[in-house]
Parts: structure tokens; sequence; C-alpha cells
């Protein structure tokens, strides 16, 4: 071949595999940008009586695990001045933080359980963005359509009609809430962003719980200190997957559900008390 023309063809070659390269690059960044998950942080605010103000965080993360610390998104341990007004999570070494990360395989479920502080003045005023539940970046299905305050402060707190539990407050249709000493106090008090299947859940839903671990992988403790006869367990169809009745009423603290042979997904745990209250509550079996 003329030596003109294979330098022409090796020159033409090049130049198409450079083309093919820088496409092919492209192309990755471009996908990587569509389907790539922006780190969602959504900040709680508390302020106390004597102004002094402290946050919690809320993290959606790729990187975030389920059940253990998340040290590079900020859940290991915090350094705080013991003499100054502090909230609080607990991580999974049992230590004290500020921040609860979860990946976004199980959006929309996070939740900021047992919130505890010290060096607390009332009034509380606990302050979050309502724009940040619909941030550019967060999965659209499922929907994030419940997002609320629970505690047993709130059985006497006016009852909010817009939320999708009896005892909580919504937190979609406000930024901010002030919370006055009564008692019980407002603390520990749990932060929950979920989306919420059954529609009718406030017509039975008499009394909450306070569930741990939520999500649950082996097994699910109540540590309400309540009595109890009978519980069921319903799947998010409403079928009822497990049940037991007591020969005597048994406190609740002293016994667990064993969860090993169900299948990940949301359930609905109900109890009825030794004077038949009804108690009602969502949790999430992941595994």
């Amino acid at each position: 071949m003329n030596p003109e023309i294979l330098n022409k063809f090796s020159s033409g070659f090049a130049m198409i595999k450079k083309i093919l390269v820088i496409s092919v690059a492209l192309l990755i960044l471009t996908c990587h940008s569509s389907f790539s998950q922006q780190q969602w942080r959504f900040p709680i605010v508390f302020e106390d009586g004597s102004g002094q103000r402290d946050s919690l965080w809320m993290v959606f993360d790729t990187t975030a695990t389920i059940d253990g610390v998340d040290y590079h998104l900020g859940e290991g341990q915090v350094t705080y001045d013991p003499t100054e007004f502090n909230v609080f999570v607990i991580n999974w070494d049992f230590k004290r933080t500020k921040t609860k990360s979860y990946p976004y395989y199980i959006f929309p479920f996070i939740d900021l359980h047992n919130v505890t502080t010290i060096n607390c003045t009332y009034p509380v005023i606990i302050r979050w963005d309502t724009a940040m539940f619909h941030a550019s970046g967060l999965p659209t299905t499922p929907k994030l359509n419940a997002a609320f305050i629970s505690g047993s402060y709130f059985s006497n707190y006016p009852d909010d009609p817009t939320a999708p539990y009896n005892n909580t407050i919504n937190m979609l249709n406000k930024d901010s809430l002030l919370c006055h000493y009564i008692s019980p106090s407002l603390f520990p008090l749990n932060f929950i962003l979920q989306h919420v299947d059954i529609q009718s859940i406030r017509n039975y839903n008499k009394m909450g719980l306070h569930l741990f671990p939520n999500p649950a992988r082996e097994f699910i403790k109540i540590e309400d200190k309540i009595t109890i006869k009978a519980w069921t367990l319903y799947n998010e169809t409403g079928i009822i997957v497990l049940a037991k009745q007591f020969d005597r009423a048994v406190p609740s603290t002293e016994f667990s559900i064993m969860l090993n042979n169900l299948k990940s997904g949301i359930y609905f745990l109900k109890l009825i008390d030794d004077q038949n209250c009804e108690y009602y509550e969502k949790f999430i079996i992941f595994k």
C-alpha cells in the first residue's frame, strides 16, 4: 500500500478511536449523572427556652448501612459540653450521636428513634424545612407521604387530624412546633418519615407503640411498659401472619416477637392490654 495512503488511514483510524473513547466517557458520565443518587441531609433544629440550639440529622446516602455505625456520615459518638443543652439519639454502638443514616434502597423509611436531651429549659421550639421533603434527587417511588413526630407528650397535645397516626404531629404542612412543658415531658420522642399505604389507619390506631429495632431483622421488642394479653402481626395487605394469646397478661418488656420466618416488607403490630385497650404500630422488616 502507498505509504501516504497508509498514513492517512492510520491517522483517520486514530481519530475515530479518540472520538469513540470520548463518546463512551461522556456516555458513562451521563449515565452516572442520571442514575447516581445525591446525598440527602435533613436537619431538625431544637431551641430551648434559654435560647440554646442543637440539631439532629436524618441522612439518605448510597453508602449508608442498615445496622452499622456509618462514621463517615457522622453516626459516630459526638463530643459535647455536658453543661449545655443537647439532643441525642443512640447509634448501633450504644453511643450518643446526632445523625441517623439509611441507604436509598429502603426509601422512604427513616427515623430518629428515642430522641433524648440534657439541660433542657422549656418551652422547646422544633424547626425543619418542609422543602427538603421534595428535594431533587429523592426517589419518587414509593412516595414519601408521611412525616411525623410521635411520643407520649402528644397524648396531651391537641390532636392533629392531618397526621397519619393518632398522637402524632404532621411535619408535611408546617415547619415548626412549639412545645410547652406538660406531663409527660416532650422527651423521648420520635421523628419518622415513611410511605403510608393503609389510608384508614387512624380509624383503628387507638394508641401508638415504641418498637425497637425498626427496621427489624430477627425480632422486634416493645419499649412501652404495658401488660399484654394478646398480639397480632399483619402484613401490608392486612393479612395476619403471626398471632399469640397469653394464658395470663405479660409485661410487654419481658418478651420479643421473633421474625425469622417473615420476608422483608412493611408490617403492622396490634397489641391488646389487660384493660382491652388496643395499641397499633407500623414497622419494617429488612433482611
